[in-house]
């Protein structure tokens, strides 16, 4: 009996190599959101620190005066950041899912295939069986 051979093999490969790949993105996606979200907590946190000094008063409220233009420009900046990051997550995401359906329907198509392959060669080992019992006759 033959072997069997899936004809879009090669393919298969490549959108598995896809599907992995948009994968990883996703995951640096995912990671560069988490960073630009410690970047935004650290910022908030500076500025809570900064009004806690702010009700101390004398020279810590002074200092934190001074400072508290610059804190709003930071936290802006990471807002934005994030904003802008959680954009590529979303598109990121989006990419695998694409990626990951047309792997599964190669795949799907593959199994089918193997199952047709696997039925006809049973159906002629029948055959050559039911040939060999007639000839022994």
């Amino acid at each position: 009996m033959g072997r069997f051979r899936f004809s879009l093999e090669t393919l298969l490969q490549i959108r598995a190599s896809q599907e992995s790949a948009a994968a990883q993105a996703l995951a640096r996606a995912n990671q560069d959101q988490m960073r630009c979200q410690n970047d935004l907590d650290r910022v908030m946190s500076d500025s809570r620190s900064l009004n806690d000094s702010l009700s101390e008063g004398g020279i810590a409220a002074s200092i934190s005066i001074a400072l508290r233009p610059g804190l709003r420009l930071n936290a802006e900046r990471a807002r934005v950041a994030l904003a802008a990051q959680q954009v590529v997550v979303v598109q990121r995401l989006e990419e695998w899912k694409q990626a990951k359906l047309r792997l599964s329907l190669l795949e799907k198509l593959r199994e089918t295939r193997l199952k047709e392959y696997q039925r006809s060669e049973r159906l002629a080992e029948e055959r050559n069986l039911d040939e060999r019992v007639i000839q022994s006759l």
